[in-house]
């Protein structure tokens, strides 16, 4: 596959649409935060509505906001291809085809498959070179989590996709492609994103699991990108409250104890979350926005180990070697730009063997 950054994804989109009874894409991106107790997005997104006389909102003159009060949203899209809507040709078009089609049998020119598929699933670029067209809108899932209590880390995406990928509508799916934008906690240079997709491909059985961050500079490109704006607007002029109901002061301002500030700061996030997810329960694209609230105080989770991961990848490589570790290294193949975790044929794999390739279509394709 060749290295340059675009054309891989560009190439991995296609293979996956192509064979999209098996494959599931995915564009992540985490949004800037949404502020608790003053206006939740900036004063100078543009207001879209109209008000009576006398109703106007009335913003405060600073909107300073408060240490530590902020709700992470961390989106994933599951990317789609719409089906194509047929519709009636009209009378021009009918004779534009007509004068295609005679001039073809007169010059004996090769019919392209542009020419004969109907339902949108190829078409031909400006050369002339088919390509599978796929889509880039989809389902989307947004994990508002409260920045007081709750990161964005590799070990929380890795969470929160355990949760997504094991739903039963993507029961049988065997590859998985992930796009981001290389931040921090999806860069494939970083070795606990390394181990933590490492062992989503591991514990979920996909045949093939890649994650593809876009060049510098390219974010504008990854799709989920696109999202983004129209659910901020849904947040103009709002503001989510950070006090308590009958209370004027925030619980971090009060003269109480560092036990009851927390306890009442779980209740002010977890209600602010609730109330972020009435605004974003909408649709875009005919596709349903789905916001989930990742509760102050969290159960039970997948991966518990990120402290102890931390200080593992500080580690050099003789001491990665002799870990459980260096099973993801072996099955791993890091690009530019790409991580890709494959299935092995060596009959001493104990992973392999047991869980063998359940679908050679892509894997073939992948070679």
């Amino acid at each position: 596959m060749l290295s340059r950054n675009p054309i891989q994804s560009a190439m991995l989109n296609e293979a996956c649409t192509f064979s999209k009874d098996d494959c599931i894409r995915v564009s992540c991106d985490d949004k800037n935060k949404i502020n608790v107790g003053t206006l939740a997005v900036s004063r100078y997104h543009q207001i879209r509505r109209f008000y009576l006389e006398d109703d106007q909102p009335e913003y405060n003159d600073h909107d300073f906001p408060y240490a530590g009060s902020k709700i992470i949203p961390s989106g994933y899209l599951i990317m789609e291809t719409k089906e194509k809507t047929s519709r009636k040709r009209s009378r021009s078009e009918e004779r534009q085809k007509a004068r295609e089609t005679n001039r073809r049998s007169r010059s004996h020119s090769p019919i392209t498959r542009k020419d004969v598929d109907n339902d949108g699933s190829f078409h031909n670029d400006k050369y002339g070179r088919m390509h599978v067209t796929y889509g880039r809108t989809g389902p989307m899932n947004i994990f508002n989590r409260a920045g007081m209590f709750h990161s964005s880390t590799a070990e929380t995406h890795a969470n929160v996709f355990h949760r997504i990928l094991s739903d039963n509508k993507f029961k049988g799916k065997t590859v998985c492609m992930i796009m981001s934008d290389g931040g921090p906690d999806w860069s494939t240079k970083s070795t606990k994103t390394l181990i933590y997709q490492g062992r989503l491909w591991r514990d979920l059985n996909f045949d093939y699991y890649a994650v593809a961050n876009l060049a510098a500079g390219h974010s504008k490109e990854n799709p989920i990108e696109h999202l983004w704006s129209p659910l901020l607007k849904q947040l103009v002029s709002v503001t989510l409250p950070i006090t308590l109901p009958g209370e004027a002061i925030p619980p971090s301002e009060q003269n109480i104890s560092e036990e009851e500030k927390k306890r009442k700061n779980i209740k002010v996030f977890d209600s602010a979350i609730d109330q972020l997810n009435c605004y974003w329960n909408m649709t875009h694209d005919g596709f349903k926005v789905k916001p989930v609230k990742i509760a102050c105080v969290e159960g039970v989770k997948v991966y518990s180990d990120h402290a102890v991961m931390k200080e593992f990848c500080k580690s050099g490589i003789k001491k990665i070697l002799g870990t459980r570790a260096f099973f993801l290294l072996k099955h791993c193949t890091r690009r530019t730009n790409m991580l890709e975790f494959v299935k092995c044929r060596d009959t001493q794999c104990n992973h392999c063997t047991t869980n063998t390739v359940r679908k050679t279509k892509f894997m073939d394709y992948i070679g």
